[in-house]
């Protein structure tokens, strides 16, 4: 016997990415860098606040230079935000001179 709701569900409205995770590795002698990107559902209300839906899916993308078939007419806008987050990082090693 399904019992039933005492509160309505939040209907999501608005994706967001709560982790975006950027992964370089020396194979085979070249860098190659992965992306895992995590999508989320919320709601947003009139006000601006956010609410989490709990409905969650992943992307991963094994090499973000040599994007699978299906986003290859996103190739050219990753590999230019993948060289100013190169640029950013390169940057921030020479103001905290980690390395």
């Amino acid at each position: 016997m399904p019992i039933p709701l005492e509160n309505m569900p939040v209907v999501p409205n608005a994706v967001y990415f709560p982790q975006i995770l950027m992964q370089t590795a020396i194979i085979n002698g070249e860098l190659v860098t992965s992306c895992q990107v995590h999508f989320a559902c919320a709601s947003v209300d009139e006000q601006g606040k956010w609410e989490m839906s709990g409905q969650n899916n992943m992307i991963y993308i094994p090499n973000v230079l040599a994007m699978d078939e299906d986003l290859n007419e996103l190739s050219a806008d990753m590999q230019s935000v993948y060289a100013l987050i190169i640029s950013i990082l390169g940057r921030l090693n020479a103001i905290r001179k980690v390395l």
